[in-house]
């Protein structure tokens, strides 16, 4: 993300603020910037827009144009009064109607969508460094709550929402990998069960039902979905049980406590997230948050408070780490020696459920490529 935000979206944008887009021309940029996105995490076409956009911590293309237009037009009202370029500026804020298809209508029409008042700013300017921050946040802000509402709608990747809800930057997913090769390999596997992309039978089957067996093809007992193929499937034991001895040597959890770190990123669930289950999530306008409990297949009350890791414990990492590693985990939430404590702990099961998502999926292309006829219960 750190070259394509340095190198490609400036070249992409550049001048951009200054002209008028149509609707079509901001579709094929947002679409070519999407699937680049898609690309460098090894995600299908078919990947939910909200999905790679949280899995990296980036916003759509949208909002990279309207921060440079709104940038622009900071720059421009920090002239002198006398500026030829001021003046136009001042005389046609004054006389352009909303609706007319002019730079300035539009520029005033993105800041609205933020909340900012650029008439306001126009007579009093920002300095550049104020005007910078306020914009990033407004448009950040906004971004995020429009990413959060689609994501608590998408039951596919709804487990995403126990890291992202609380917590802003990439997901632990791809912090842990770092520079490593052989580890951004071994991501891929697990980043397409986190996006709900991974190619199991009952999603086959949700879109081809009259083609497609949703009954797992390795043990023929049940619907293969993610919770099938990372918990139950017995074709899958030898594997799962090695994996899942490194992680109990970290520390022992549950199945639902696995299944929230494998495919959202974080070993526990935040109270405040839980409490949100009952109640609408703040500055976020969400139609479903009343099945999503039932869709992570949450208790409220089998979490207890000794349970739960706090946000802040996603922000550290062990001191082990790569130092690229520790620079994007340190800094914001630690709060308590017991957070700091808990950061190594966040990392190390973040590798095992990556290792434990490919070694899984290896060996289920393993089974399924030798078409060895199975009985009922796994055994061959």
């Amino acid at each position: 993300m750190r070259l394509i935000n340095l190198f490609v979206t400036p070249i992409l944008l550049h001048g951009l603020e200054s002209v008028i887009l149509s609707k079509e021309d901001v579709r094929l940029l947002s679409a070519y910037h999407r699937t680049l996105l898609k690309h460098i995490q090894s995600l299908p076409d078919r990947t939910a827009s909200v999905g790679v956009y949280l899995m990296v911590d980036a916003l759509p293309l949208e909002a990279e144009l309207d921060l440079r237009v709104l940038r622009f037009f900071g720059a421009v009202s920090r002239l002198e009064a006398d500026n030829p370029l001021r003046q136009i500026m001042t005389r046609q804020m004054a006389i352009k109607q909303a609706s007319s298809n002019s730079w300035f209508s539009k520029a005033t029409e993105a800041a609205k969508k933020y909340g900012l008042n650029l008439h306001h700013h126009l007579s009093i300017p920002y300095s550049k460094e104020s005007w910078k921050a306020i914009t990033k946040s407004a448009i950040r802000s906004h971004w995020r709550a429009e990413l959060l509402t689609e994501l608590l709608a998408k039951s596919s990747i709804a487990a995403l929402a126990t890291f992202h809800m609380y917590h802003e930057g990439p997901n632990p997913l791809w912090l842990t990998c770092g520079s490593s090769v052989q580890r951004v390999k071994a991501a891929t596997s697990r980043v397409k069960l986190m996006t709900g992309t991974f190619p199991l039978q009952e999603r086959k089957a949700r879109y081809s039902p009259t083609d497609t067996d949703p009954t797992c093809q390795l043990c023929h007992l049940e619907p293969e979905d993610a919770s099938h193929f990372l918990t139950r499937c017995p074709a899958l034991d030898k594997v799962r049980e090695k994996a899942l001895e490194i992680r109990d040597s970290i520390e022992v959890m549950d199945e639902g406590e696995w299944l929230c770190l494998v495919l959202g990123g974080v070993t526990r669930v935040h109270p405040t997230f839980i409490r949100s289950l009952e109640q609408e999530p703040p500055n976020i306008n969400t139609r479903k948050s009343k099945t999503f409990k039932s869709r992570l297949g949450i208790s409220v009350d089998s979490i207890g408070s000794d349970k739960i890791i706090s946000k802040s414990a996603f922000s550290g990492v062990n001191k082990s780490a790569t130092s690229e590693i520790d620079t994007k985990f340190n800094g914001k939430g630690a709060h308590s020696d017991r957070d700091t404590e808990l950061n190594k702990t966040v990392y190390n099961l973040n590798i095992c459920a990556t290792n434990f998502c490919s070694a899984l999926d290896r060996e289920r292309a393993k089974l399924l490529l030798e078409e060895v006829p199975r009985k009922p219960g796994g055994d061959i």
